[in-house]
């Protein structure tokens, strides 16, 4: 969200957004744009892609196995439905982050 937006928002509602607001905001933005890409964060044991306080925006369907990138970080390859939908893949950041990188599959079957 823009600063601008931020702005507007904080006037509209008459006051700072909170961090529960900004992810059910996160949550309605990814359920009616179904973005083609996006970072998120994950919870590899529990096997959910969610929102930075925790709001699940998918469940992750297949982990490949862990590996060692060149930069010495450990990734996982991991495939999600997500809550909107659509099923992305990408990159599981374990050993940099508790973030992920998704891509739309190119043909999803939802």
């Amino acid at each position: 969200m823009s600063k601008e937006e931020q702005e507007e928002v904080t006037k509209l509602i008459g006051g700072p957004l909170t961090n529960a607001m900004r992810s059910r905001l996160e949550i309605h933005h990814f359920k009616t744009e179904k973005p083609r890409s996006f970072y998120a964060y994950q919870k590899l044991d529990k096997r959910l892609i969610t929102t930075w306080t925790g709001d699940k925006l998918g469940d992750i369907v297949q982990m490949g196995p862990e590996y060692r990138s060149n930069m010495g970080d450990k990734r996982v390859p991991i495939r999600v439905h997500g809550i909107n939908g659509i099923t992305y893949s990408g990159t599981a950041y374990v050993g940099a982050g508790d973030y992920v990188r998704l891509q739309q599959v190119k043909n999803h079957d939802s």
